[in-house]
C-alpha cells in the first residue's frame, strides 16, 4: 500500500519530534528501492509528502532567541514596527 501511494498527508507535523521525520524517510527510500534504486538517494523515496498543521500550537520561543529574530527581520524587511506593537499591545 505504500508503494503504491502517490501522495502523504501529514498532519500535525510541527508537533512531531525529527526522528519520526527522518524513520519516515528512511522506511520510504528503503521500501522504494525496491521499484527503482534511485530512490535511495531521494527524499521519502521520491514521494510526495504534504506536511500540515499549526505551528503556533509548538512550545514557547525563549525571549533572548524571539529578540534576536525580530531583530534580524527589521534588518531585512522593516520589522520593528511589528515588534513595538506586539510588546505594547
Amino acid at each position: 500500500m505504500l508503494r503504491e501511494a502517490s501522495l502523504f498527508i501529514w498532519d500535525e507535523a510541527p508537533m512531531m519530534h525529527r526522528y519520526c521525520f527522518e524513520a519516515f524517510d528512511h522506511t520510504m527510500r528503503d521500501l522504494m528501492r525496491g521499484v527503482d534504486d534511485e530512490n535511495l538517494n531521494r527524499p521519502f523515496g521520491g514521494k510526495v509528502v504534504i506536511l500540515g498543521g499549526d505551528v503556533r500550537q509548538i512550545l514557547p520561543v525563549i525571549r533572548q532567541v524571539h529578540d534576536q529574530l525580530f531583530s534580524f527581520l527589521a534588518q531585512l524587511q522593516g520589522f520593528e514596527a511589528h515588534k513595538e506593537n506586539e510588546i505594547s499591545g
